[in-house]
């Protein structure tokens, strides 16, 4: 998004001035370079969000993002309010299917939207930092994690996601797109926002699809007929069935020291994580399954991290009686 109004002059905070002009064969100047005096050079920015204070003045403010994810605050005179048409938020969503057009370490920040299933990860990591971790789904099944760090995470009603009537859609803007194990993940950044049920379009044709089937019903399969499916016509799509575990795996530990960047196991007493992996018997009465649940998973199940589970229960061979006691609980699973 281009602003170029004639004659509008935006002040921005630190005492910067910044006049937007007709465009011009210029080189747009990065929000990350500006400096308080500086001449009125040209920038090209998204606007994020847009408010109206509180003061008697009752200005405009505006938060601008660069390409390069450096975002400013802007202040418009309310009388300069007349020469700027643009809607309240602005969003470029990109769909599950373009994501690797933005893995590459200088790519443009990400919008996306889609349909809110669960918080998976709510608290803080070894190294103290705030972590927020959400499961969206697209339209096409395309299950997603969107990492929300730090001071983003107080900006999430976490109450209202998890009240919210299915089908809760949310917009999520200014993120990094990464992939890891052939799996895409977004993450959030200092200029990230969280929508639910934002007034869009978009947002409500989203849910009108979702409407057509409940997620209670879609894909649903018990273990018997999803044990006959043949699996190389169904990567990377989930399956749910209504059933419950029977009994644990005994003969191996159920939890593991894992690297923080990459969860995989790790030998070495350095520093780690602390995560789930434990197998158990699944059933519906139609057959038995063996599941195995990760870290993700049965924090959710336990509603407990596995840090926290260590502390009152040390031994690795031995299931702590509070997973012991899941046994024999109906449940929904996604598989």
């Amino acid at each position: 998004l281009r602003l170029f109004c004639a004659g509008v002059e935006i002040r921005l905070l630190a005492d910067v001035s910044i006049k937007i002009c007709r465009p011009v064969a210029l080189e747009y100047k990065r929000l990350n370079t500006i400096e308080p005096h500086d001449a009125p050079d040209p920038i090209e920015v998204k606007i994020l969000r847009t408010w109206i204070t509180d003061g008697f003045r009752a200005e405009r403010c505006y938060l601008l993002i660069d390409k390069e994810g450096s975002v400013i605050q802007a202040i418009v005179n309310s009388g300069d309010e007349r020469h700027i048409e643009l809607q309240d938020t602005y969003f470029d969503f990109l769909p599950h299917e373009r994501l690797h057009e933005r893995t590459a370490a200088q790519s443009p920040l990400t919008d996306y939207i889609a349909r809110f299933n669960c918080i998976i990860t709510d608290r803080k990591t070894p190294t103290g930092k705030l972590l927020l971790k959400l499961q969206v789904e697209d339209t096409r099944a395309n299950f997603t994690e969107i990492a929300i760090w730090e001071a983003v995470t107080k900006t999430v009603n976490r109450q209202s996601h998890n009240s919210a009537q299915f089908p809760a859609i949310i917009a999520v803007t200014s993120l990094k797109v990464s992939i890891r194990n052939n799996i895409y993940q977004l993450a959030s950044t200092s200029a990230t926002h969280l929508y639910l049920n934002p007034p869009i379009d978009l947002a409500k044709e989203i849910a009108t699809r979702f409407n057509a089937v409940t997620i209670q019903t879609r894909n649903m399969i018990t273990p018997k007929d999803l044990l006959e499916q043949k699996t190389t016509e169904h990567v990377q799509q989930r399956f749910v069935c209504n059933a419950w575990i029977t009994s644990w795996n005994e003969n191996k530990s159920w939890f593991y020291r894992g690297c923080k960047k990459c969860n995989k196991k790790v030998e070495k007493k350095s520093r780690h994580l602390d995560l789930y992996c434990i197998s158990g018997t699944l059933t519906d009465n139609t057959t038995t399954a063996t599941a195995i649940l990760f870290d993700a998973s049965m924090e959710l199940f336990a509603n407990t991290t596995c840090s926290e589970m260590i502390h009152q229960y040390t031994e690795k061979d031995t299931i702590p009686e509070p997973i012991q006691a899941l046994k024999g609980q109906p449940k929904i699973f996604e598989l």
